[in-house]
């Protein structure tokens, strides 16, 4: 089986891209957002170009899904030009900035501009933007966003460090935190963890949320919930908004505890989270991973004539790493495969359930979507986790015992 299922590029001059929950978001140069059915998108490939092998039907539908099993020999190596694309697309919203990072998260489309990061909510089911409401959650621009549950999102800012901003309830203006005075233009969230990639690797331990579902087995909660029970004097009370008033009282205050820095078992340069697995690199340019379900450990060595990493992520399509040199490999075995070197950017999704075995790469021209076939590797690791299932392994491999 090839290594690639579909090869396509997107003519026109984009600067970012993003596929999320089905819908695939194009910012061209612009500075328009405009959205466009994936599934949609595979269709018109599939009715167009009239594949002569049979099979190209499960490639198509693995590329909208990559839970399914591809069982094709073939790959789809094809485009779309502007024309065909802007009869496809579902919707457009102008942000009149260039963003120096975008990023989605619970149906919200995040982004970096000069005066600050704002939010735009979008529809996955419609493909819509909600375009008369851009909540604006920093008063500061940074170099990477990554959102995470309970509308908290952290923004590392260069040498001024690391922020976090919660849009709490009932507030119009969320506070400004900073919870790291490294100097970084690279994080990542893992659970209630934060990796800060600064000179060394730093790792914010944050305050574990718990689900309101099971908030009774929570003791700050129930303390909460007690002293607001009190404040009604026996009077009756719908029971429900009781709970409400009692989680958002308890959101407010654990969403504001202050991080615990991690003390980790070595100096390592570099850290990131993919799906079921942890990554670090170390100071000898190895990169050792842990996986969250099982514990097992692997290592892989950086080949010693290799440039100095610049980025690493990893998903479903493997481990990408981009050198100094603006290169970009993917491990491949037990070796480095070149990927390309003449990009703009590119961006993987370690987060997706559906497109995991995505990588995107932006070019002069045109953006390059490559979805990969399944590996059975950690390099290459897929979110299989349920929604309310917890890891049995967190960042226990690379944490020193107090």
């Amino acid at each position: 089986m090839p290594n690639l299922a579909l090869d396509l590029n997107i003519e026109g001059d984009y600067i970012d891209s993003f596929i999320y929950s089905g819908v695939l978001y194009l910012l061209d140069s612009d500075f328009k957002f405009t959205s466009y059915s994936w599934n949609s998108l595979c269709n018109f490939l599939l009715e167009r170009n009239g594949f002569k092998f049979d099979d190209a039907r499960l490639i198509l539908a693995y590329s909208k899904d990559n839970r399914l099993i591809n069982a094709s020999t073939n790959k789809i190596d094809t485009s779309i030009s502007e024309g065909e694309l802007f009869s496809l697309r579902k919707d457009v919203v102008e942000i009149k900035t260039w963003p120096s990072d975008i990023n989605i998260f619970s149906n919200k489309l995040y982004f970096s501009g000069d005066d600050g990061v704002f939010f735009i909510n979008t529809n996955h089911l419609t493909a819509e933007f909600d375009k008369g409401h851009i909540q604006k959650v920093f008063g500061m621009k940074g170099f990477s966003i990554s959102p995470n549950t309970n509308n908290r999102i952290a923004l590392a800012v260069g040498r001024e460090g690391v922020f976090t901003s919660t849009l709490k309830y009932g507030l119009k203006t969320p506070s400004e935190v900073k919870v790291s005075d490294n100097s970084s233009i690279d994080i990542d969230w893992l659970d209630e963890s934060l990796f800060v990639n600064s000179d060394n690797l730093v790792v914010e331990k944050f305050h574990k949320i718990t689900q309101k579902k099971d908030a009774e087995s929570n003791d700050l909660f129930v303390k909460i919930k007690r002293e607001i029970e009190k404040e009604y004097d026996g009077a009756i009370v719908d029971s429900v908004k009781i709970l409400n008033s009692s989680y958002r009282k308890y959101l407010d205050i654990a969403l504001s505890y202050p991080p615990k820095t991690l003390r980790l078992n070595d100096n390592y340069r570099y850290g990131w989270s993919s799906g079921d697995c942890n990554f670090v690199l170390n100071k000898n340019n190895e990169i050792i991973v842990q996986n969250k379900m099982s514990g097992a450990v692997e290592r892989f060595a950086i080949p010693d004539d290799f440039s100095e990493p610049e980025k690493i992520r990893t998903s479903g399509c493997g481990t990408m790493i981009e050198s100094n040199e603006g290169l970009l490999f993917s491990i491949s075995g037990n070796d480095l495969e070149m990927i390309s070197n003449d990009f703009a950017s590119w961006r993987v999704f370690p987060r997706a359930k559906n497109h995991a075995n995505h990588l995107h790469l932006i070019n002069e021209d045109n953006i390059n979507i490559k979805v990969y076939n399944k590996k059975e590797s950690n390099f290459n690791s897929f979110l299989s986790r349920e929604k309310d299932e917890q890891y049995k392994y967190g960042m226990s491999g690379f944490i020193s015992e107090e």
